[in-house]
């Protein structure tokens, strides 16, 4: 299993109709915005519609026979202590935009974020189908535009996630079925204050189809549980389920470039009194490259349409997402 861990550098380009700087937004919304963002920085995209961190694209084509694995792999999957357990300090930076940056129905508004994120992580990788991942991330988020300022943050999050992964048919299909749960704690950077502690606890599964070495079909489900802990108590808890179709193209022998098409579905349960639903499609597409060991190149573009059963609630936003990423398999 591919273990890589980045230095993430972003940006984005996204053309869109300008609008006030002046407009506030509710804070519920802002707690929503960052929901919808990977508070660790490790490039774990389902907000976007992918199935698995973008580092472990790479795995796939030597499970489709793309490729022989590498010797790093092989070590990854021998018994004794020392090559069981790796250990990766990083410090990744993202810059991302979307037109509709605090997911309002009405005066929307365009804005970027800036964020910068430290963190380590511990791996443990038992066999070649159960793998342990810890990590620890800081990360601090400022808005672009001086109005949005007071909404700057600040974060804390510890994920766990157990993952069983088993190649069935003659090894044709690969089963991935982790297990996680995440604490994160959020603070509003103008005054310091706790805004929001969450526990996420997670299910999934997920099936790749190595259908050829160039094509490889994905479905996958994953449950998500939000137990959020507000000192003003507005934000509810919520039950999420995400199903995601996608596939992964290969179309150059030998070469880690990638082409990712894929949809994702996704449906949010409110624990409130108003019984809150909210229903969101999100396709995407994503172009994955590997010239070196060490360094990769994706860019990303979704377009999310989500749909509530609370008035005001309802919001569309779109977003366009370059990455490069430097990175060290330890």
């Amino acid at each position: 299993m591919n273990r890589c861990h980045f230095l993430l550098l972003s940006f984005v380009v996204l053309g869109t109709a300008a609008v006030s700087a002046q407009v506030v937004a509710p804070r519920v919304n802002v707690i929503e915005s960052y929901r919808r963002q990977d508070p660790t920085g490790l490039g774990s995209f389902h907000r976007f519609g992918l199935f698995r961190e973008l580092n472990n694209s790479n795995s796939l084509a030597a499970a489709a026979g793309e490729r022989e694995p590498t010797e790093a792999e092989k070590r990854g999957w021998q018994q004794s202590f020392g090559e069981v357990f790796s250990m990766q300090f990083r410090a990744n930076t993202m810059f991302f935009a979307s037109d509709n940056i605090f997911n309002t129905e009405e005066d929307e508004v365009t804005d970027t974020q800036l964020a910068e994120f430290l963190g380590v992580s511990l791996d443990a990788q038992f066999n070649e189908n159960w793998r342990l991942t810890n990590s620890f991330d800081q990360a601090w988020f400022w808005h672009g535009k001086g109005a949005h300022s007071a909404n700057d943050f600040f974060t804390s999050t510890f994920r766990q996630a157990l993952n069983y992964e088993k190649l069935l048919f003659n090894d044709k299909v690969s089963l991935t079925v982790p297990l996680s749960w995440q604490f994160s704690r959020l603070f509003n950077r103008s005054t310091g204050n706790r805004t929001l502690d969450t526990y996420t606890y997670g299910l999934a599964t997920e099936f790749s189809w190595f259908l050829k070495s160039w094509l490889i079909p994905t479905f996958s489900y994953q449950y998500s549980y939000l137990d959020s802990g507000s000192p003003t108590g507005f934000v509810a808890d919520k039950h999420k389920h995400d199903f995601n179709l996608g596939f992964t193209f290969i179309p150059f022998e030998g070469k880690k470039f990638f082409i990712i098409p894929s949809v994702q579905y996704s449906n949010e349960q409110f624990t409130d009194a108003g019984g809150r639903r909210d229903n969101a499609w999100t396709p995407t597409l994503t172009m994955s490259w590997q010239p070196l060991d060490y360094l990769a190149v994706d860019a990303v573009g979704s377009y999310t349409d989500s749909d509530s059963t609370i008035a005001g609630s309802n919001f569309d936003a779109l977003t366009g997402t370059v990455f490069v990423r430097l990175f060290y398999n330890w």
